[in-house]
């Protein structure tokens, strides 16, 4: 199993090859940074050293900020390696 390094390596090599930043409507579906009953966080746009989080109450949209992939978990960095690498 690949490390934090390695996986965030491994985006940004994925999203190099983009003019601009890919947003989660072009792939097959949205990482879950965190979700519970009427919150969720999502991670929606991946760009080259960071990732647009948006968070959402009761399904609308209230804030997003930019996270940096050292700071997202293991588990969501293989999440989105792994639909940058479907969407080839």
């Amino acid at each position: 199993m690949a490390n934090k390094k390695d996986l965030i390596s491994k985006i940004e090599k994925q999203i190099l090859g983009n003019d601009e930043e890919i947003h989660s409507c072009d792939l097959d579906h949205t990482p879950i940074l965190m979700s519970n009953k009427h919150t969720s966080q999502c991670v929606e746009t991946f760009n080259h050293d960071s990732a647009t989080v948006f968070f959402y109450v009761n399904d609308v949209e209230t804030s997003q900020t930019e996270v940096l992939y050292k700071d997202l978990p293991k588990r969501v960095l293989e999440e989105i390696l792994t639909l940058l690498q479907e969407r080839q």
